[in-house]
């Protein structure tokens, strides 16, 4: 799999940014040949953004 957007994140990333980058991070793995159902490519992404950006994140943050 490719480096995903959320692997950019950082500490000091906006929520905004973050959210773009959840967004076009799960859409990414939907994308790529692999057998994630959209769930798993989500809990991914969410993962990801919350580790590098230390920020609490949950389904709300994308609306």
């Amino acid at each position: 799999m490719s480096p995903l957007p959320v692997d950019r994140l950082t500490k000091d990333s906006p929520l905004q940014a973050v959210r773009e980058a959840v967004g076009a991070s799960i859409q990414q793995c939907m994308d790529e040949p692999n057998d994630k159902t959209q769930e798993d490519c989500a809990g991914m992404a969410f993962s990801i953004a919350r580790e590098k950006s230390g920020q609490a994140l949950d389904e709300a943050t994308r609306r």
